[in-house]
């Protein structure tokens, strides 16, 4: 990842990417599969470890790779997989792999969750440059999970206070023609 030695350096510094605590409680009324969750990007956030207290979810897993402790690459796919407040800070070259990874950590008849954020962070990298490197409207993340997953439900208004949009993703044979990996699509 283009920007992972600057986020590595910020999370060393001071409490950063706990933003996904304050979606607790409305995550808790959007997600259906309760065997077995991945905080993709989890940040130093705690929002995986609350959800599954409060929906009774088997296991847990947090990644994140700038994040010591938490930066052992998931292996298996579960259940739910989410993915709060990370998108925005992979650069738009990225995107793509980093949907087709999640894809891949999304159990056959799992969901994938992503809020995403549309505008400029507060937070600037070490190196000057915005941490949000991909600040994209609501309409272009929407095309860029539709290349990857075959349902893609938006979700309701997630905070008042923050530029966010929300989906609900699911797998499928339409996105993949019958291939095991999205990135095989021709």
């Amino acid at each position: 990842m283009k920007y992972l030695e600057q986020y590595k350096q910020i999370h060393r510094g001071k409490k950063y990417g706990i933003s996904g605590d304050q979606l607790v409680e409305p995550l808790s009324k959007i997600i259906t599969k309760y065997k077995s969750l991945l905080d993709f990007g989890a940040g130093q956030s705690n929002t995986a470890t609350k959800l599954s207290k409060l929906l009774g979810i088997e296991s847990v897993v947090l990644y994140d790779p700038a994040v010591i402790g938490r930066d052992m690459v998931p292996l298996g796919a579960y259940d739910t997989v989410i993915c709060t407040d990370v998108m925005e800070h992979v650069p738009e070259e990225e995107v793509s792999q980093v949907l087709t990874d999640i894809w891949g950590y999304t159990e056959e008849e799992g969901e994938a969750i992503f809020v995403i954020a549309l505008r400029l962070a507060g937070e600037v990298l070490p190196n000057g440059d915005n941490a949000h490197c991909t600040v994209q409207p609501k309409e272009w993340w929407e095309s860029r999970l539709r290349e990857v997953f075959v349902n893609v439900s938006p979700l309701p208004t997630l905070s008042k206070n923050y530029c966010l949009i929300g989906y609900k993703c699911t797998k499928g044979d339409i996105a993949t023609n019958g291939r095991e990996n999205p990135a095989e699509v021709v």
